[in-house]
Formats: structure tokens, C-alpha cells, sequence
């Protein structure tokens, strides 16, 4: 009897999931609040282009170096002005990635550049070197001019993007944040429940039909025999 190939149903959850309620907002790190049993996360961290010299309570916040954020998202790549973090299904698993969601905030809730826009978008990387963006978010709010700080909320769907389907190997995310005034903190959270969350649904491993356990069974036990006699 063959090997059974089929897959047991998948099963949809969240993969990962970061919340900042009660951070102090200067950690160097923080570990994800919720974590599949079926993969494993890395902290999320910052880009060397990012500072932990601001501290916004209930969120992961940043100040980028030399005091000037980037106004392209591909410059915030370049300049590893980012927050990233790596997941990677257990062996023997696939994971399938369906959404992304997450809130960004900036210090004076405007860009700083003539229009109350600040942006966010995010890429991925299957070896850790090359990313491919995921989705650009503006926001355009007029109620986050000012001296307000709030959050706006990005969302991506990720089912429509072949590398993060069925894939085992880790998986490298950067949350880029960018077109932010000069001298002014912005981060991920500042909303109610989580603030980063990875949707996706799992596969569980390929499982042996019953007669093929049998011929295995028989074939250890034919090989210990022999070992005996020898």
C-alpha cells in the first residue's frame, strides 16, 4: 500500500499575533502575545535605520537616525527604516498566509510634508535578502493633523501571492514606515486588542494509510531479526 499524499483539512488561524497594551514603548523587542503551535516567531525588532530613543506608551515606537524619515517606501527599505520579525512553519507543516493586518501612528498624526498623509507599507522576504513590497497604505484623514496622535489601520490580503502559499521555509516581514516629518516618533499600535496580526491556515503533514504503518512495522522488525542473528 502507498504513502496516503493527501493532507489533512487545513485549519485557519492566526499565525502570529503582537500586542503593546502596557509597553513602555521603548523595548528593544517584543515577543508576539499569540503564536500558532504550528510555527515559530522571532521578536518583533527594529531596522538599524530606527531608534528606541522614544518612548509612546501602548506601542513598538520608533525615531529614525539622523532625526529624518525616508518618503519613498522603497528609500525606507534601503535605509532599514523598519520594524521586521521572521516566522517559520514546524516541520512537516505548510502554511498558508491569507492577511496581514496592523495600526501605524506618527508623532503629529501628518507627514510634515504639506498634507496630513503618513505612510506605511510592508514586504516580505523568503531568503532574507530580497524583499517584495506587500501593500502601500496612505492615510488621509483630516482628523490626524495637529498635535493628535492616532493610529490608522492597514490590511492586506496575502492569499493572492504564490510565496506565501504552502510554504515551509521562514519567512522574513518588515513593517515600513515612512513620509513622517522630521524629529518625530512613529511606531505600530495605540488600538484596542492586538495591534499586528498574521492570518493564514495550516496543513498538517502528509499521513502514512494503515496497511503502510503494517509493512513499515514489518520491515523494523525483519531488520532487527537480522541484526540479531548477525
Amino acid at each position: 500500500a502507498a504513502v496516503d499524499a493527501s493532507l489533512a483539512p487545513a485549519r485557519g488561524a492566526t499565525s502570529v499575533a503582537f500586542e503593546f497594551a502596557g509597553n513602555a514603548g521603548n523595548e528593544g523587542s517584543v515577543s508576539p502575545r499569540t503564536i500558532d503551535p504550528d510555527v515559530t516567531s522571532t521578536t518583533i525588532y527594529r531596522g538599524s535605520g530606527l531608534t528606541n530613543t522614544s518612548a509612546r506608551a501602548d506601542s513598538f515606537d520608533n525615531y529614525p537616525v539622523g532625526n529624518a524619515w525616508k518618503t519613498t517606501a522603497d528609500d525606507a527599505e534601503a535605509a532599514r527604516q523598519f520594524d521586521t520579525f521572521t516566522i517559520t512553519p514546524v516541520l512537516g507543516h505548510t502554511l498558508s498566509l491569507t492577511t496581514l493586518t496592523y495600526a501605524f501612528f506618527s508623532q503629529n498624526g501628518t507627514s510634515g510634508y504639506g498634507d496630513p498623509a503618513f505612510n506605511s507599507s510592508a514586504s516580505y522576504s523568503t531568503d532574507g535578502v530580497n524583499f517584495t513590497p506587500i501593500l502601500t497604505t496612505n492615510n488621509l484623514s483630516a482628523t490626524l493633523q495637529g498635535t493628535q496622535v492616532d493610529s490608522a489601520t492597514a490590511t492586506a490580503d496575502l492569499s493572492g501571492i504564490a510565496d506565501l502559499q504552502n510554504f515551509f521555509r521562514p519567512l522574513t516581514i518588515h513593517i515600513l514606515l515612512y513620509h513622517i516629518g522630521g524629529y518625530q516618533d512613529g511606531g505600530i499600535g495605540r488600538v484596542a486588542g492586538d495591534d499586528l496580526t498574521l492570518d493564514g491556515t495550516f496543513d498538517a503533514p502528509a499521513v502514512p494509510e494503515p496497511g503502510s504503518l503494517a509493512l513499515l512495522a514489518l520491515g523494523a522488525g525483519a531488520l532487527l531479526a537480522r541484526r540479531k542473528r548477525a
